[in-house]
């Protein structure tokens, strides 16, 4: 599934067209490659931001409860 899955990402973001020549044509697919990679750059982040946020408060619930209180859990207000 993995080979799959970087077949389509590599495939999808370095498509280059090519003149009869065999030269590259650095034409709108470069800037498309840029623009895909980029966005695919900034989900990354964010997912890897959302995974961070995520584990710290599990962390500081799991120290509050191992430290014996009970009112670990945030209000709902």
């Amino acid at each position: 599934m993995f080979r799959e899955f970087s077949w389509f990402v590599v495939n999808f973001f370095l498509s280059w067209d090519y003149d009869p020549d065999g030269h590259r044509d650095g034409g709108s697919s470069n800037s498309r490659s840029v623009i895909g990679a980029l966005i695919l750059l900034m989900v990354l982040v964010l997912v890897g931001l959302w995974i961070i946020d995520s584990l710290r408060q599990t962390d500081a619930l799991q120290d509050c409860v191992l430290q014996g209180r009970t009112n670990c859990l945030p209000s709902l207000r």
